[in-house]
């Protein structure tokens, strides 16, 4: 299945309040080298926002977005940045 299409689907999972199914299909766009800093992003955007924070998944999160952000492709940046802009957050 296409990467982009699966992680605007975890996303709208995410907006609808459903953060373990959003992890779920993040989870299956994750090896995609097109995609990682778009899921890595927002995997730890959703898992910050979990009631109980898992946080080894936060902290090799946060050690791979630095990896990924060096590494990202054209089109992982501009995934990222539209959602970012979902967020309310342009800025970033």
């Amino acid at each position: 299945e296409d990467p982009v299409f699966r992680f605007w689907r975890a996303w709208s999972h995410e907006a609808e309040g459903s953060p373990n199914e959003a992890l779920r299909e993040y989870k299956l766009a994750e090896g995609k080298r097109e995609m990682a800093y778009a899921v890595d992003t927002a995997m730890l955007y959703t898992h910050r926002r979990c009631k109980l924070i898992d946080q080894e998944a936060v902290d090799t999160l946060d050690a791979r977005l630095a990896v990924d952000e060096k590494n990202a492709t054209e089109q992982a940046l501009v995934q990222t940045a539209l959602f970012y802009w979902h967020l309310g957050d342009p800025s970033k």
